[in-house]
């Protein structure tokens, strides 16, 4: 695991002289548990991560969200 806490694994590249990440865990931001709350729906475009509420729901707090804070829902 790194230091910034993701579990890499990696492989020697002898041509290039350099380690090659071959798998990684989490992959995106959707891979961490609660990051949108309890029934919010993650998704990861473009390799950004995004919340959205279930159809006919909406943020607890609208602020919050506006800095990608959604661990409240």
């Amino acid at each position: 695991m790194d230091s910034d806490g993701v579990e890499r694994t990696s492989k020697y590249d002898k041509q290039g002289k350099a380690w090659v990440v071959v798998w990684a865990n989490p992959q995106s931001g959707c891979d961490y548990y609660d990051v949108c709350g309890a029934n919010g729906l993650c998704s990861n475009d473009k390799g950004e991560t995004k919340c959205e509420c279930v159809e006919g729901f909406v943020p607890r707090d609208g602020e919050e969200w506006g800095r990608r804070d959604w661990r409240d829902g």
